[in-house]
This record gives C-alpha cells, structure tokens and sequence, in this order.
C-alpha cells in the first residue's frame, strides 16, 4: 500500500507486494476498515493515475484492487491481483 489516505494525486506507481494493510475510519459508533494496493481510501477531489498493482489484498473489511474506498477520481490503472478473504 502506497497510503492509507490519499487526499491528492498518485501518479505513476507500481506496487508488487501483498497488502494485509487497513485504513481505518473510526467515529463513535464503528469501525470501518479500508485497503487496497495503491490507497486505503481515495478522499474526495483526490486522484490516483497510471498506477499498476500485482499483489494480493487481504481484508477484513471493504476492499478493492486500487482502493478500498474511492470518493476522488481513478484513471488508467490496472490490477493483476486477487482480492482474498
């Protein structure tokens, strides 16, 4: 994982590793859990491009092959990874 909480721009990033790494989102009622290869969470007005991810992610919680949560912008990025339990 690139970072946890991406609030600007990822660009032209290759990870190969696996990530059994989470973000966490916490308030008073829950914990949530994000992960991906390149962010945890992509943050509103933030952007991750050109990136390429050949690991697995491992996840108790949400998770996808670039982010765990996307509220921003992904363009051209690819994933040869699987998404496991």
């Amino acid at each position: 994982m690139v970072t946890g909480f991406n609030k600007g721009t990822i660009d032209n990033c290759t990870t190969r590793s696996n990530a059994p790494y989470a973000s966490m989102i916490y308030n008073s009622s829950y914990a949530t859990y994000y992960s991906g290869s390149i962010a945890g969470r992509n943050d509103s007005g933030a952007t991750i491009k050109n990136c390429i991810n050949y690991g697995d992610i491992y996840s108790i919680g949400y998770k996808g092959a670039i982010t765990g949560q996307n509220l921003g912008v992904i363009t051209n990025c690819t994933n040869y990874g699987q998404l496991l339990p």
